[in-house]
């Protein structure tokens, strides 16, 4: 079972009510210019980076997943010719981040961190986005908090139903691994009464603030500003549900 591939052709429709203007907000306190060089690892559908193409900013979307990165042209061609210009698409896996100029931001949403298998992964992603950014660039990222994944998102089931598509997932905590897995099987309707059947096996990795914390340390990185759930007011504590942070690229 792959990852993002059949998925990729309903991730908009599951991601209808996900929190992209809250996102965009995170980024407006960190812009404090425009035009930019931005970098979105992780860009999925390309949401994020039309928007702020649209406020003038010059964006590269990486994702791992060509099925995503199809639907994001598509959506691409579609904007008008001065927006269409300034986005870009790239085909990378984050641990070989290689951007063609280095970016004034970085930034990482919707838990694509958490993808990372292992807190080696982390390490050489945090090391190449550093390598990738302009002397006092931002990185600015999200990760899903621990006890999220354990207290709420565990043994949790969904289920969702459009006209021609049926999505059902269960997650499951492995504690021991500090992972949330699921299940995640799509019926998509071929035609009356008969639907075709497609499973993906989504792992995401948990990783605690300290070990965070030291890595962006050890690549060189000033932490800027810690917050949690999209408060900047809102100290960043391990039973929160989403961690945020802002840091800068240190100049040795």
């Amino acid at each position: 079972m792959g990852i993002y591939r059949e998925f990729a052709n309903f991730y908009d429709f599951l991601m209808k009510d996900a929190p992209y203007e809250q996102w965009l907000k995170v980024l407006d306190k960190a812009i404090e210019e425009k035009p930019l060089r931005i970098a979105d690892i992780g860009c999925g559908t390309g949401t994020l980076c039309m928007k702020l193409a649209a406020n003038g900013h010059q964006i590269w979307g990486i994702d791992i997943s060509d099925e995503m990165l199809t639907i994001a042209e598509e959506k691409r061609l579609q904007l008008s010719l001065p927006i269409r210009r300034r986005v870009n698409y790239l085909l990378e896996d984050m641990t070989q981040l290689q951007l063609p100029e280095p970016m004034d931001i970085c930034y990482s949403f919707c838990d694509s961190m958490n993808y990372l298998p292992s807190i080696a992964d982390l390490d050489v992603t945090f090391n190449k986005i550093y390598n990738n950014l302009k002397p006092g660039g931002l990185f600015i990222f999200d990760l899903l908090a621990l006890a999220k994944m354990e207290h709420q998102l565990h043994d949790l089931k969904n289920f969702e139903v459009a006209d021609d598509v049926i999505c059902i997932w269960h997650n499951h905590f492995d504690k021991q691994l500090s992972e949330l897995h699921y299940d995640v099987t799509l019926m998509t309707k071929e035609q009356k009464n008969k639907y075709l059947r497609h499973d993906e096996y989504h792992i995401q990795k948990g990783y605690t603030i300290e070990d965070v914390r030291g890595l962006l340390n050890k690549n060189g990185f000033e932490i800027s500003m810690e917050f949690a759930d999209f408060n900047l007011e809102k100290n960043i504590e391990e039973a929160t549900d989403r961690y945020f942070w802002v840091v800068k690229k240190v100049s040795p």
